[in-house]
């Protein structure tokens, strides 16, 4: 059996599928503008900490995705 963790780290990418699933269906619904600032906030927070507790390979992928495109895209931000 494959623990979560483990799982985590050979898809460490799923994660961002869901936020851009969910973006997409608030706006949708209309209410993205509503709860924007809670969207990016819970973005970013769960961004870090999926960041701090990979490892290996998986850590510098994430890390380069975020910093190159996915903070930009979802916080309207380069860092």
């Amino acid at each position: 059996m494959q623990s979560v963790s483990n799982s985590r780290e050979s898809s460490w990418d799923n994660f961002h599928t869901a936020f851009t699933a969910m973006k997409k269906q608030m706006k949708k619904w209309g209410i993205y503008s509503r709860f924007e600032r809670d969207y990016k906030n819970f973005f970013l927070s769960f961004s870090l900490w999926h960041l701090t507790t990979l490892t290996g390979s998986a850590y510098f992928q994430l890390f380069n995705k975020l910093k190159n495109s996915w903070f930009k895209e979802e916080l309207g931000k380069n860092l």
